[in-house]
């Protein structure tokens, strides 16, 4: 590496060059070039690179370049199956074509993601049956009886329909359940042969978990990907949540009735021991629930019961590794495998009953029970790491150059809270790169005078929220997300809008998460409701999303047992918490959930945040620092103004609702002055929807008319802008098609434009 010359990035990257030409266009991106130079300093000084590099950078482009250059092998990390298709399918062959290499790239998913050919072939009668007895079943059973016969990756992703959850875990195999070389598809699987694949492979693309798991199960001789020097990883902010997951230890209070239920071990456990261990194991979990005073509680002390049950369970592994009844018969190999993975599966249980039970950890972790809704589980109990700095730093950052990459990697203009986190040596690069958008022009910060948030009279917060929330999406025309950070804001803002907005509707909890962001960009000035899943990995370019509001400072919850584990040792330690990691980690959430807006060139947007700890904090001039250099204002008219300034220019907008058939029909109407969200309302009955709707714009435009000349101003003045929420059957409302009265007075204001609103489709 010490012998190759630094690249020319300026040209590699620049106009004229091959980057260029590859693309076929070319849009000059000073940032990404510097970010290039970073990655290859690091690479050539064995050193680890911390960059963060807002929307808009290219930054896949800027590491991929010099990391290719570099000629060594190249493992990609990302934290989602989207980036990892973009990076599979579109970016490194992009670089690779610019570049004129030729190099195998492999893609590596978890097992989950790979149907199992052992588990299929036992699967297949029971769908053949199902499709007996449901033709509708017959298509997709074809279809992948086809796809398996073809397939050379065996990735469930490239199957042309969905399977449903049940029959994705009939035919994929967690590594609890892998036979290995025991298994009669050993030289045919999938699974080993993308292993296989990714030995030979230059560059491996990957994720957070898969790649953390593999590294820290080396010492063990797990090996699944391939040994390198320089490991990349994009959405590097989600590296320490990965690793938290990975190396804590959980139990639930089916996990013992499931292990229980195994033919193998019903077939072979000493008698009287499964009845005993079912007593003890719903003895335990019901004196948990029962101490428990609120969904999610701290476990102190040794519990008694858990010590028990959980050597109780280890005895029954030992009891069954004794008995083994297939260790000794050369023509039971599979029914052997499977015991011995029965019976670790057993012992696992029992040592992580045994880590949730007993206290002589605590302080390195923190235990706690929480309480969830899940098929079969009613109670999870975890013994979860207080800090995942010391694993992440042994097996990821103490033995290779990595390159960190995000949009939300620093926080107050330092890396402090992510180097401490995660484990990083001090000898780090550290880059902030510049933004690449025009956000004084683009964007604008809209910071109301809203009450200060009391959760003793929280309600009262919520409605304010509520009314401040509908008159800014009076403003924009809906095109909005809204993000909550607890699901009682949301439900609350919810249920108080939903039937006041005639913008049509989507509340995160009753839809699929994909689902809803579907029907989002599918729907025209559409308003989400959302909590914590949609303040980042969320992309809607253009006009759809053009307003973000959040009703509050993301700061984690206080009553989160591992938020206050990790804050009660840096306050012992004599460290600042507030400062050091509670403040940093909301700043890089609230830059995650702005982020959620700009992601283009031509995107224009408002981020409103509805929690004047923003003005009345010391600390909120440096929350607005870290965000990006958009102006900031405390006027409604400056948002009334901007989004003006975007095409959507009437001073007045009135929405009409139409209710029911037949004889009677009821209507309401709401006129809104748009620069101020002051608003009036009617309602009234008529005898036919048609009727109905031109009574309600009589009755509207005649308050507004009069309500105009008592101010001394022209109807001509103005500009009138009429909204049909849910507008089947309206296709013919126009001012020309208005009586007579009617059609006077909307012809005398500037212009009158209707705008025609859909359901959610």
């Amino acid at each position: 590496m010490g012998e190759l010359p630094t690249p020319d990035f300026d040209f590699l990257l620049g106009p004229g060059g091959p980057l260029a030409r590859a693309l076929g266009e070319y849009e000059h991106r000073p940032p990404q070039i510097e970010m290039a130079r970073c990655v290859w300093q690091a690479i050539a000084q064995k050193r680890d690179a911390l960059i963060e590099a807002g929307t808009g950078t290219g930054k896949s482009i800027a590491y991929l370049v010099p990391a290719l250059l570099c000629e060594q092998p190249l493992i990609v990390s990302t934290a989602n199956k989207a980036l990892q298709r973009q990076l599979y399918e579109k970016d490194v062959p992009l670089v690779r074509r610019a570049l004129e290499m030729e190099f195998e790239t492999v893609l590596i998913k978890g097992r989950q993601n790979y149907l199992c050919l052992r588990k299929y072939q036992l699967e297949l009668p029971q769908q053949r049956t199902f499709a007996q007895l449901d033709p509708r079943y017959a298509g997709n059973l074809k279809a992948l009886e086809e796809w398996v016969r073809h397939t050379e990756t065996g990735d469930l992703e490239e199957l042309p329909f969905l399977l449903d959850p049940d029959t994705m875990s009939h035919v994929t195999c967690p590594a609890d359940e892998c036979l290995y070389h025991d298994c009669f598809f050993y030289d045919r699987c999938f699974v080993m042969l993308m292993r296989q694949r990714a030995a030979d492979a230059r560059v491996v693309i990957t994720n957070h978990h898969l790649l953390i798991s593999d590294l820290a199960l080396r010492t063990m001789g797990g090996v699944i990907l391939p040994d390198t020097e320089i490991i990349v990883c994009d959405e590097a902010h989600q590296i320490e949540r990965v690793a938290t997951s990975i190396f804590e230890t959980t139990v639930t209070d089916y996990t013992i009735p499931a292990l229980l239920q195994r033919r193998l071990v019903r077939e072979h456990a000493p008698g009287g021991q499964l009845e005993e261990l079912s007593e003890l194991n719903h003895l335990f979990f019901a004196g948990v629930l029962a101490a428990m005073d609120e969904p999610t509680v701290e476990i102190k002390g040794d519990w008694q019961e858990g010590i028990r049950l959980g050597h109780k369970v280890r005895d029954l592994a030992e009891s069954l590794a004794r008995l083994n009844p297939y260790a000794d018969d050369p023509d039971m190999e599979e029914e052997n495998a499977h015991f011995g993975l029965a019976v670790q599966a057993i012992r696992s249980a029992g040592d992580a009953l045994l880590a949730v039970s007993q206290s002589d950890r605590d302080g390195d972790v923190v235990r706690y029970a929480e309480q969830v809704r899940r098929r079969h589980v009613n109670l999870v109990l975890h013994a979860t790491p207080v800090s995942a700095a010391e694993p992440l730093g042994e097996h990821l950052f103490g033995r290779h150059t990595v390159i960190c990459t995000s949009a939300t990697l620093a926080a107050g203009g330092t890396f402090d809270l992510f180097v401490s986190r995660c484990g990083v040596s001090g000898r780090a690069i550290e880059l902030i790169g510049a933004p690449v958008f025009d956000y004084p022009n683009q964007a604008l910060i809209y910071l109301p005078k809203l009450p200060t948030y009391d959760w003793e009279n929280r309600e009262s917060y919520f409605e304010a929220v509520a009314q401040e929330t509908a008159r800014l999406l009076e403003a924009s025309r809906g095109r909005a997300f809204c993000l909550f950070t607890s699901w009682a804001g949301l439900r609350y803002v919810a249920e108080r809008l939903r039937y006041a907005l005639p913008w049509p509707v989507l509340v995160q909890g009753e839809l699929p998460r994909p689902e809803l962001l579907r029907a989002f960009k599918a729907t025209p000035h559409s308003v989400l409701f959302g909590v914590r899943s949609f303040w980042e990995g969320v992309d809607v370019p253009g006009e759809a999303l053009s307003l973000v509001i959040i009703d509050k400072l993301p700061f984690p919850s206080p009553r989160d047992p591992l938020h206050k584990a990790r804050v009660e040792r840096i306050n012992k330690e004599g460290g600042n918490s507030f400062i050091e990691y509670t403040l940093p980690l909301m700043i890089l959430s609230l830059k995650q959930g702005f982020g959620r807006l700009i992601r283009t060139r031509t995107d224009r947007g408002v981020v409103a945040i509805l929690d004047n700890r923003l003005t009345g904090k010391r600390y909120g001039s440096m929350v607005l620092r870290s965000l990006p250099p958009a102006r900031v204002t405390h006027d409604f008219g400056d948002v009334y103004r901007f989004f003006a300034a975007g095409g959507f220019d009437a001073e007045y907008a009135l929405s009409v609702w139409v209710d029911g058939e037949g004889e009677v029909v009821q209507y309401r109407w709401q006129l809104t002055r748009l620069l101020d969200g002051r608003a009036r309302e009617g309602k009234g009955i008529a005898a036919d929807p048609g009727e109905a709707r031109w009574a309600a714009i009589r009755a509207a435009t005649g308050q507004l008319c009069e309500a105009i000349r008592r101010g001394g101003r022209q109807t001509r003045d103005f500009r009138l802008e009429i909204r049909f929420p849910y507008a089947e059957g309206t296709a013919d409302i126009s001012p020309t098609d208005a009586p007579p009265d009617i059609r006077s007075t909307l012809e005398s204001f500037d212009s009158v434009r209707v705008l025609l609103l859909e359901k959610p489709s």
